[in-house]
């Protein structure tokens, strides 16, 4: 149930929290001074413009203007409430959370997660202790599936009782129509309505959203010779919590691993991820034993630099690698295919050999281009000039993916070499289709806004607000010299007046968090944006920039006020009048002189 968290505790979570590392369990980041850049996690685009400031615990989008703190991050991207959000990261970064009473309505799909936990228990605690589970203790002990990698995993056993889980759960307080909801119970009305367990004397995977958090199972049969009838593999069925299309067994164990090797192995079943952990390879996730979709490709893109595929050997294992090339290439993710020996799949092989062998067979994979040429031989006969023709057509949209232009370059001259085609003859035959003329480079998306892109007008004013945001001590200097009605901008001067406000609070670390609660929608864009920008090197002192700025906004205005005055003169008839506003001009003469801070 959601609960009202103390404004303390919210801002000792924010203190505490590394949006660096937060964030970069999702997007792939690289430093670049005091800031890091990545692929916006929240639009598509292949120019990083998204921008994570560790000092001021803001990221912002210069592309799609996403903005935020680790909290309005993880809301965004894993679809976390507030609440939600702060109790994810007190828990990640050690922020106790004192129970309170509740403030708000449940979440509706509470009961389902905690269903699913408590199912996952069940089976974990039945292949841990149940007498009649040695089934499945066998089968771990076949596949080579220690204790401590069935816990890290919480495999468990399905009694072969129709309706051993069901009963507990009624007995634990769960209700039998969510049971059914959560997929756990199956449901049939004739002759008569009967109400039984799934999953039943099978070793059970449970399966976990990013979030780590349980929301479904797979489960595999003890027992095959029992039923003719009976699956070998058995899933959940789609339910409000659990997705098929868009969850990527192993995910959550794989994040750190995946970050730290920018790459991703893409295995197809339970027992082929658990072997690569076994050996200790741990940058792996698994499609559920279901085709790889957009959406699960999707949950990789910005996070990795290449994914090697490493399917069955078996042509089903061909074509599912086949069909996922595509899906990589559009999420801007470089891929390869590893090919492991006939009739075996990364289960079969890491029992037979080290997790260094493995990692070789991945090192070793092949472009994409490389690949299909070696498949080639199941569809196209490329002794023909027509069946390379067919194959030059089938291969033609997948390269006009690739973005990176010397990288494209080389899969042309691979092909070129393979086909024995002329590389000219094969450029233009790969690009003709598409642009309707001779041109090898498909269109590219343009980089991200200028640094400025809300005030191009005065650039001077934009940079004192930026100065004085990065360096708050100085705003006692610039107070003296200018207000905020002295902006031409009118939004930079509310932000200057907002700062000014702050002044007296800006020893205090979460002087930042507060200035950005007290700031309005308009107000949060500016700081957000100016927050992720670090300040260019200054060649001279930052109080002389200060000081450079304020001469410019003086000069700006005093420009205006005199253009002003003299168009008022050449219009002005009364005598009176006219000399009033030629003293007005030697009074703006006389501010010209610039002031000393």
């Amino acid at each position: 149930m959601s609960q009202r968290i103390p404004e303390e505790i919210v801002q000792e979570v924010l203190l505490r929290a590394e949006i660096a590392d937060v964030v970069g369990d999702y997007v792939l980041l690289k430093k670049t001074g005091e800031n890091y850049k990545g692929l916006c996690p929240f639009h598509n685009e292949k120019t990083p413009s998204f921008t994570v400031s560790p000092a001021k615990g803001f990221f912002y989008c210069f592309g799609c203007q996403a903005k935020g703190n680790a909290a309005g991050f993880l809301m965004q991207q894993a679809s976390l409430t507030f609440p939600e959000a702060i109790q994810m990261l007190a828990l990640r970064y050690g922020v106790h959370i004192p129970e309170t009473r509740p403030a708000q309505e449940p979440d509706k799909h509470k009961p389902l997660y905690d269903l699913i936990r408590a199912a996952a228990t069940f089976f974990h605690d039945g292949l841990r202790r149940d007498p009649a589970a040695e089934a499945g203790r066998a089968f771990c002990r076949q596949r080579q599936i220690s204790r401590e990698l069935a816990a890290r995993f919480e495999l468990g056993y399905a009694p072969q009782a129709w309706e051993a889980l069901r009963q507990t759960m009624l007995q634990q307080g769960f209700a039998e129509e969510l049971l059914i909801q959560g997929g756990l119970l199956v449901v049939r009305d004739e002759p008569q309505r009967r109400v039984y367990d799934r999953f039943r004397n099978r070793i059970v995977f449970p399966i976990h959203d990013r979030l780590g958090r349980p929301v479904a199972f797979g489960a595999r049969a003890l027992d095959e010779s029992a039923d003719g009838n009976v699956p070998k593999y058995l899933n959940s069925p789609e339910t409000p919590i659990f997705h098929k299309g868009q969850t990527l067994y192993g995910l959550h164990l794989a994040r750190q691993a995946i970050r730290q090797h920018e790459q991703v192995i893409v295995v197809e079943g339970y027992t082929d991820v658990l072997a690569c952990h076994r050996q200790g390879v741990t940058h792996v996730v698994g499609t559920l034993g279901t085709a790889l979709t957009d959406r699960h490709v999707g949950q990789l893109r910005g996070v990795v630099k290449e994914a090697v595929l490493v399917f069955d050997s078996d042509d089903a294992g061909g074509k599912a690698a086949e069909r996922s090339i595509a899906l990589f290439l559009d999420a801007g993710v470089r891929v390869r295919i590893a090919t492991l020996p006939a009739s075996e799949d990364p289960d079969s092989f890491l029992r037979n050999h080290t997790g260094e062998e493995f990692l070789d067979c991945v090192k070793n994979a092949m472009t994409f281009p490389a690949y299909l040429v070696a498949r080639a031989q199941h569809d196209f006969d490329l002794q023909t000039p027509a069946g390379r023709g067919d194959f030059v057509e089938r291969m033609s949209p997948l390269l006009r993916k690739v973005d990176n232009e010397v990288e494209r370059w080389g899969h042309l001259v691979f092909l070129a070499e393979k086909l024995e085609v002329p590389l000219q003859n094969l450029e233009r035959q790969l690009f003709a289709r598409a642009s309707g003329r001779h041109s090898p480079a498909p269109p590219r998306q343009a980089g991200p806004p200028p640094p400025r892109p809300v005030t191009k007008r005065f650039p001077e004013e934009y940079d004192l607000v930026h100065l004085l945001y990065h360096r708050p001590e100085l705003l006692s200097k610039a107070n003296s010299h200018i207000a905020p009605t002295d902006f031409m901008d009118a939004d930079l001067g509310s932000v200057y007046a907002l700062l000014l406000r702050f002044a007296p609070h800006v020893e205090d670390e979460r002087w930042p968090r507060r200035l950005h609660d007290e700031a309005s929608d308009k107000q949060d864009v500016l700081l957000t944006q100016i927050a992720v920008q670090s300040l260019p090197p200054a060649s001279t002192g930052e109080t002389q920039v200060v000081q450079d700025c304020l001469e410019k906004m003086r000069q700006r205005r005093y420009k205006l006020r005199l253009r002003q005055v003299k168009q008022r003169l050449e219009s002005e008839s009364n005598e009176a009048e006219r000399q009033r506003l030629l003293e007005q001009a030697t009074l703006l003469a006389k501010e010209r002189q610039p002031a000393v801070l």
